[in-house]
């Protein structure tokens, strides 16, 4: 579960923005001048209005979730997923692998009802007058170098795992000798 976390919270975080781009401040700060704390504010307007991003979103990744193949093949080889199971089976067993598929899309379809009960339950719209104020940035040199150190060690945090799969890749003998990296490399 950490693993799928990990590797689709980009995917997550992108509809998320793209949804909070959308809310119009006006609502926000209306909030604020009636009285509304910030939580309340964020339960009570901008949750109800990213509620289609964040529906959205999760469908998204509950169904890359439900297909991924990469992740429990590479970190989890030997315990029993059901796309691992499957893809093991579909030469020694074609007809289980057609009921372990058709299971799987049934998964699928049955963890999908809920989401849609959530998307009809009440419709919210944003009313706006017009374009969004722009984005406030630091103005202080050191709170901007800070953001900057944030998102480089973001950056290099995502894109670890995508280094290893590329390093691994070209070495002969991964996993033969216990190390971490492999102590040869090949083409």
């Amino acid at each position: 579960i950490v693993l799928h976390a990990y590797a689709f919270f980009p995917l997550f975080f992108l509809f998320t923005l793209a949804g909070r781009q959308t809310v119009d401040e006006s609502l926000t700060d209306a909030a604020a001048g009636l009285g509304a704390g910030k939580a309340r504010t964020l339960r009570s307007v901008v949750l109800p209005l990213l509620k289609p991003a964040l529906i959205g979103a999760a469908i998204l990744v509950l169904l890359n979730a439900l297909g991924s193949f990469s992740a429990p093949l590479f970190f989890a080889p030997d315990e029993e997923f059901l796309t691992l199971r499957i893809a093991n089976w579909r030469e020694d067993s074609p007809s289980e692998v057609a009921a372990l598929a058709t299971l799987f899309g049934l998964l699928a379809v049955v963890l999908l009802i809920p989401f849609r009960r959530l998307e009809t339950a009440r419709e919210v719209t944003g009313g706006s007058k017009g374009r969004l104020p722009p984005r406030e940035r630091p103005s202080s040199p050191a709170a901007r170098l800070l953001l900057a150190l944030f998102a480089t060690l973001l950056l290099v945090a995502f894109l670890l795992p995508h280094l290893a799969i590329v390093v691994l890749s070209f070495g002969s003998d991964v996993g033969a000798t216990g190390s971490v990296l492999p102590s040869e490399f090949t083409l």
